[in-house]
């Protein structure tokens, strides 16, 4: 190996030339010098201020400004940082109030939703079964009666292989426990009165012992301008339960309920009140009349 003195320098031995080296020790210093040279090169078209106008040069590329963008900024602060479409979605999230938990509850709301448009609920007629064929087995009419307890008008296979029998004609209010039998009523009632869509927890019982966890969804419908005439809903369970089948629902008990809408209410228990006699009923509100006069 070659040793060598720089002339008036007294610097010592200077380093050991690459061509004394072996092939292979040569090319890895040619290539940490080469990286090394085009970090330079990088540094200069880099302004680190971050208070300067011009963090980076005309040399730098809007993507390369990203990968020094994500190099600075911790993975973690970038992670807690939403952007613009996942802000909209949170506000639309809490607009329409909580998710449904069952598909045929939301596909049913979504597309009772879509056919009322404006008005407070559609007609029995924009009703189309063709366009909810594949929720139709957990879907239900009944009809507002409530001196034969809201008898079903019709159910699906689903729904009545839930109770091990054809659900036609039968009362909607009798399929539900002693303890909150007269909440059911009620709660049909308030989305008559006040034609707003209603969804509730459930809870089913066989004779055997066996529960399932179940979702309610109660709907108004117009029938020839009237409201108090049929209720559309669904009536679905979070799980297949193991035993459906072999063991049949002899009850229902109506847990949390909750009002779909600009606002949501979360209640143990349907707790709105309906109107009087006193009272007149427009737009889907009850007025009183008195108050102040002049």
């Amino acid at each position: 190996m070659t040793m060598s003195h720089e002339k008036g320098e007294g610097l010592g031995p200077s380093p050991v030339t690459p061509a004394g080296l072996p092939r292979l020790e040569r090319r890895a210093i040619a290539v940490t010098l080469g990286q090394r040279a085009s970090a330079c090169q990088c540094a200069r078209h880099i302004n680190t201020n971050p208070r300067a106008g011009g963090a980076i040069g005309a040399g730098v590329s809007r993507a390369a400004r990203g990968m020094l963008d994500r190099r600075r900024t911790p993975a973690a602060a970038r992670a807690s940082v939403p952007n613009r479409d996942n802000v909209h979605a949170e506000r639309n999230r809490m607009r329409q109030g909580l998710p449904m938990k069952t598909p045929p509850a939301r596909k049913l709301f979504a597309y009772w939703n879509d056919r009322r448009g404006s008005r407070l609920a559609p007609e029995r007629g924009d009703i189309e079964p063709g366009a909810i064929r594949g929720i139709l087995g957990d879907s239900f009419i009944i009809t507002f009666d409530a001196a034969a307890g809201h008898p079903f008008r019709l159910a699906g296979t689903r729904v009545c292989a839930l109770f091990g029998h054809e659900l036609k004609g039968e009362p909607f209010v009798q399929r539900w426990d002693a303890s909150t039998r007269a909440l059911a009523a009620e709660l049909v009632a308030i989305v008559a009165d006040e034609a707003i869509a209603v969804v509730a927890g459930v809870s089913a019982r066989t004779a055997e012992g066996s529960r399932a966890d179940l979702e309610l969804l109660l709907l108004p419908l117009y029938h020839r301008g009237k409201r108090h005439v049929r209720l559309l809903g669904v009536l679905a369970p979070l799980a297949v339960p193991y035993w459906l089948g072999a063991e049949r629902v002899v009850g229902l008990t109506l847990g949390a309920t909750r009002h779909l809408g600009p606002t949501v209410e979360a209640i143990a228990a349907p707790r709105l009140v309906r109107g009087d006699a006193a009272g007149r009923v427009r737009h889907g509100l009850t007025v009183y009349d008195g108050g102040l006069e002049d």
